[in-house]
């Protein structure tokens, strides 16, 4: 029974994880992450999954950060035109 590897999500981990904040989370630390990890340490080649993770993570931090500098320019636009 020592190889069993689990990750049982708390009741409304779906909830938490599907907000900004929580995408912005699972970017430093994510069970997928530990997963391939553990999987990793015992041996298996997992590189490409790991790979692929790092990616979207990339992806998911500069799609954040485009979106603030838009909010940011949106709401500098607007407070112009109420000038």
């Amino acid at each position: 029974m020592k190889n069993i590897i689990n990750f049982p999500a708390p009741e409304n981990y779906a909830e938490i994880v599907n907000t900004d904040s929580g995408v912005k989370a699972l970017t430093t630390k994510s069970n997928i992450e530990e997963l391939l990890r553990k999987l990793e340490y015992k041996g298996y080649d997992v590189s490409a999954s790991l790979i692929e993770l790092t990616t979207m993570c990339n992806y998911i931090n500069q799609n954040m950060k485009s979106k603030a500098t838009i909010k940011t320019h949106v709401e500098y636009i607007l407070n112009e035109l109420n000038k």
